[in-house]
């Protein structure tokens, strides 16, 4: 749903003691969807990237090279009028 329509389900849910709308909550200032809300408004668990369906932690991603940095080698002639 688009963030307009998210607001404004939120407001409902807020509005009416959380009997319809969005399960949401209010931080400070800002508004918080429920997992589980969101997942009822779609039929479906939300699987996040490395979280494989049965809720088991995926391997840690391999390390990433290095970065080599390459070396400059002096060259007097290059700068040499």
């Amino acid at each position: 749903i688009g963030r307009t329509k998210a607001y404004e389900q939120a407001r409902l849910y807020l509005d009416t003691n959380g009997e319809d709308g969005l399960p949401c909550i209010r931080v400070g200032d800002s508004i918080r969807f429920l997992r589980h809300g969101i997942e009822d408004l779609i039929g479906a668990p939300i699987a996040t990237e490395g979280e494989s369906d049965d809720d088991r932690p995926s391997a840690p991603a391999p390390p990433r090279p290095k970065r080599r940095h390459s070396t400059v080698e002096n060259n007097p002639q290059l700068f040499s009028a």
